[in-house]
């Protein structure tokens, strides 16, 4: 099982100082641990990214494909523009995403959750194409301890 995803390297930044990087994990035991995470593509800037409603959109698919067992990874990258164009694209990893059976596996067995933490996001409100409020959302915050149990 492999997981294709976006991360910030330095989660305290500002939207200048941001870079989106892309990385993946595996697991080989059904999802009881994984690898560290491993750089894909990126670092990109914000600024290089096209504007939604939301802010900044690097994509909206991301994923893994698999050929004959083998994993590859999907997800879109940027380059810095060229004058006022965006330069964004779809790409694939040329090679299978490895599985190396010696790397390091993490695992957040024994994580416990942080009693009394509470998420700063707000409630979310999403519709359909009519304009029609189709369902909500509350991005949740979940803090663990010991989360990062080498096995």
């Amino acid at each position: 099982m492999t997981i294709v995803y976006y991360y910030y390297p330095v989660a305290n930044c500002s939207a200048s100082t941001c870079e989106l990087e892309v990385g993946f994990v595996t697991s080989t035991d059904g999802g009881a641990t994984w690898t560290a995470g491993v750089k894909l593509a990126g670092p990109m800037k914000l600024a290089w990214l096209p504007v939604s409603d939301d802010g900044p959109m690097v994509a909206d698919y991301i994923g893994v494909s698999y050929v004959n067992g083998n994993a590859f990874g999907v997800f879109a990258n940027a380059v810095a523009p060229t004058g006022s164009t965006l330069a964004e694209a779809m790409y694939t990893t040329k090679s299978p995403l490895p599985a190396p059976g010696s790397a390091p596996r993490l695992s957040g067995l024994g994580d416990k959750p942080v009693a009394g933490a509470k998420s700063d996001h707000e409630m979310h409100f999403y519709y359909d194409d009519e304009g029609r409020e189709k369902f909500r959302a509350r991005v949740g915050l979940r803090i663990l301890r010991n989360s990062r149990n080498l096995v």
